[in-house]
């Protein structure tokens, strides 16, 4: 996952050829990206408000920092 932080986009790369459910969490803990993917992924940040979330792909967690 990167960059992180983000800015404009962040880039989620998997393993070739392997399905993916990924979600992004705010800290309220709503999920405000719910995407599937295999091999990879781009996710618009640019409408995030600047702060932390949570990205989940699986049982795989990271925080994610979202800075303008």
């Amino acid at each position: 996952i990167f960059p992180n932080p983000a800015s404009e986009k962040i880039i989620v790369q998997g393993i070739e050829n392997v399905f993916y459910e990924m979600e992004i969490y705010n800290t309220k803990g709503e999920i405000i990206s719910e995407n599937n993917f295999s091999n990879q992924i781009q996710i618009s940040t640019q409408n995030f408000p600047n702060g932390l979330y949570l990205l989940r792909c699986g049982s795989f967690l990271q925080k994610i920092v979202v800075d303008h």
